[in-house]
């Protein structure tokens, strides 16, 4: 049997004499092992599985990331909504004992005659925990308000709710700050 590069170069010497097109010398290709090509497309097949198999992994935990995200953001929301609802209460209370002086100079009375123009209203938020310090943190999800900065790393279940403390945020009592 001729060598291909012979062939080829007798073609090649062919053409350059006659513009002809010559005849192919019929060369005979070696019989495929169908045994071998088909344990080589089994395993094929097999990493595609395997690709497809991580493939749908990653695409299904990308899902829940965003499914999360999206909660997260939802609860943000709420957050902030609580968030601008307290400070509106924090300004109502400042505003009370205001009003109250104010009715008393309206009814005629002197500012140091009445007896609630100089009262401070005290809020019952002790911190359900240490029972000693004024609770300033709220929980979520279930936004109650029991426990102090300090005792909210020691306490993982909302003492009204038994509720799980997913998250926690800090309210400022501070009123004059909302005016």
């Amino acid at each position: 049997m001729p060598s291909i590069r012979k062939t080829f170069k007798n073609m090649m010497d062919a053409i350059a004499k006659d513009p002809t097109p010559p005849v192919v010398p019929n060369i005979e290709a070696p019989e495929p092992n169908y045994d071998e090509l088909y344990s080589e497309i089994v395993k094929l097949s097999f990493k595609m599985d395997q690709l497809r198999n991580v493939l749908d992994v990653y695409h299904n935990s990308l899902k829940e990331e965003v499914r999360k995200r999206k909660e997260v953001e939802a609860q943000m929301q709420r957050f902030k909504e609580l968030y601008e609802y307290y400070c509106f209460l924090a300004g109502k209370l400042k505003n009370i004992p205001e009003q109250r002086m104010a009715r008393t100079r309206a009814d005629g009375g002197e500012e140091g005659e009445s007896s609630t123009s100089n009262q401070v209203i005290e809020l019952d938020a002790m911190c359900g925990h240490c029972q000693t310090k004024i609770a300033n943190i709220v929980w979520l999800p279930c936004r109650h308000l029991c426990v102090c900065m300090d005792c909210d790393d020691k306490v993982m279940a909302c003492l009204l709710c038994d509720a799980r403390k997913v998250t926690s945020l800090k309210v400022d009592w501070n009123v004059s700050t909302f005016s």
